[in-house]
């Protein structure tokens, strides 16, 4: 009897400002070397981050990007 299918687990990644640009990692690996770092988007334009992170990170049916630090100035 095949097994049922079972729903997509969310890809969840933690977006963060680090010194020189953005970092993003797979959630639940928040210390370490980022997966993703960019210093192309600048530091104070955080929708331009989720931009990137939502273009860089693969591609499946659920997604979420969380942002963990500071307001931007």
């Amino acid at each position: 009897m095949p097994r049922p299918r079972r729903e997509p687990v969310a890809d969840e990644w933690v977006l963060t400002r680090e010194t020189g640009g953005w970092a993003l990692r797979s959630e639940g690996r928040e210390s370490g070397a980022p997966a993703y770092f960019t210093a192309d988007v600048p530091a104070d334009d955080q929708n331009e981050a989720f931009d990137w992170a939502y273009d860089v990170t693969p591609d499946v049916e659920q997604k979420a990007i969380h942002y963990v630090g500071p307001p931007p100035t």
